[in-house]
């Protein structure tokens, strides 16, 4: 059976020989050739919000489309409490991710 090519354009690849179907990569770029699908995400970064603490809030490493949550204080990580909400925004169109704003009223 001969196999069609996937379409880069259309954000098909395949990277397994011999497969007879192509993959879709729903939330990254397609590379030239069409064997690699490259994930999107946001980088790790960190914000000072000087009114709620000196040291500095740490967003680590997130998927495209995925939400972050944080607690407002790290110091108490095994308590329940209010809690920061930041989403890596994934922009379909520019093959993109950025982060959003993070909810910082949310904390005390």
């Amino acid at each position: 059976k001969k196999c069609t090519p996937c379409d880069r354009d259309k954000k098909e690849y395949q990277n397994e020989e011999g497969a007879t179907y192509c993959k879709i990569c729903s939330r990254g770029k397609v590379h030239e050739g069409a064997m690699v699908c490259e994930g999107l995400g946001c980088k790790e970064e960190s914000l000072v919000k000087i009114e709620l603490s000196e040291n500095p809030f740490l967003f680590s490493e997130t998927a495209a489309g995925e939400t972050l949550i944080i607690p407002c204080n790290p110091e108490k990580l095994s308590e329940v409490g209010d809690k920061i909400y930041r989403h890596c925004v994934y922009d379909e169109e520019q093959y993109t991710a950025y982060w959003g704003i993070p909810n910082f009223a949310m904390c005390p």
